[in-house]
């Protein structure tokens, strides 16, 4: 596969970072409660992007919008969870997550700075919503609270949470162990077609949000 080639997984990974936000300007009025957040993400991961490019352009390291969107990313995740769960039992324990996650993050900015992908902030993130997304499944079968679980926004969102924090944890933790190069092109085969599909389920849970 040519480098040419590659550099076209990174821009419709960049694209489909782009299309969640439009599909939820165009779903605005059904997006409500637990799916704010999501909506609100999409419009943080727009900015980053286009941000990104338009700092790489200038041949400045864009790696401080990754950190700035890391910390959007867990917190808007959480809070996702936490409107989602508000109607079936007490979350306030999942506000322990946020002073948890702000030091992880702090202590990776120590270690790292702003230049470097924060790789330690990132795999904990992982390692967090991949046990959120495996316990919120088990509890919609355990307690069967939908008919349809399909018709459920939450179930998509979830999903694609799993899907790409998964997929990705492994990438993470590598990263500061491989050479630039070979990092890089890992990021490129498995991150932009993880990143595809995840953003391709928030916008089914987008298209879906009549049953929010």
């Amino acid at each position: 596969m040519s480098n040419e080639q590659l550099y076209w997984f990174s821009y419709i990974s960049i694209a489909f970072t782009i299309v969640p936000f439009l599909v939820g300007l165009f779903c605005i009025r059904k997006i409500k409660t637990y799916l704010l957040p999501v909506f609100a993400l999409t419009f943080i991961g727009t900015t980053v992007e286009i941000l990104g490019l338009a700092i790489a352009s200038d041949d400045t390291s864009n790696l401080i919008t990754f950190h700035v969107y890391t910390l959007s990313e867990f917190s808007l995740i959480t809070l996702f969870y936490m409107l989602f769960y508000k109607q079936y039992f007490k979350v306030g324990y999942l506000l322990l997550l946020f002073p948890v996650f702000y030091i992880v993050e702090y202590i990776d900015y120590k270690i790292n700075g702003f230049h470097s992908l924060d790789n330690f902030s990132v795999t904990v993130e992982s390692s967090i919503f991949i046990l959120l997304s495996l316990l919120s499944f088990a509890y919609l079968l355990r307690n069967l609270i939908y008919e349809n679980v399909l018709s459920l926004p939450f179930f998509w969102i979830n999903s694609g949470i799993l899907i790409y924090f998964s997929g990705n944890i492994l990438l993470f933790i590598s990263d500061k162990s491989l050479p630039p190069a070979d990092s890089y092109l890992l990021f490129l085969l498995i991150h932009s077609p993880l990143n595809v599909i995840y953003n391709v389920l928030i916008c089914i849970g987008f298209i879906k949000a009549k049953n929010a």
